[in-house]
């Protein structure tokens, strides 16, 4: 089961900088890699009305922390 997202800051090359690791507590999680956006049907589109994230024209979701 997820129970965080490991990250770090990263330099102008993309490179991790040592030292600047954390962990976001997390239990789902978004992976957000730019592509067209999530299908008007299917998983995604079920999950996001089920957890009332809206979805614009543009296919994009909005979410706020909780």
């Amino acid at each position: 089961a997820l129970t965080g997202v490991k990250c770090c800051e990263v330099d102008e090359k993309r490179k991790p900088i040592a030292g600047t690791e954390f962990v976001i507590r997390a239990d789902l999680a978004f992976i957000a890699i730019g592509f067209a956006g999530p299908a008007a049907v299917g998983p995604v589109s079920e999950l996001a009305g089920q957890m009332k994230i809206a979805i614009d024209s543009r296919r994009s979701n909005n979410v706020e922390a909780n």
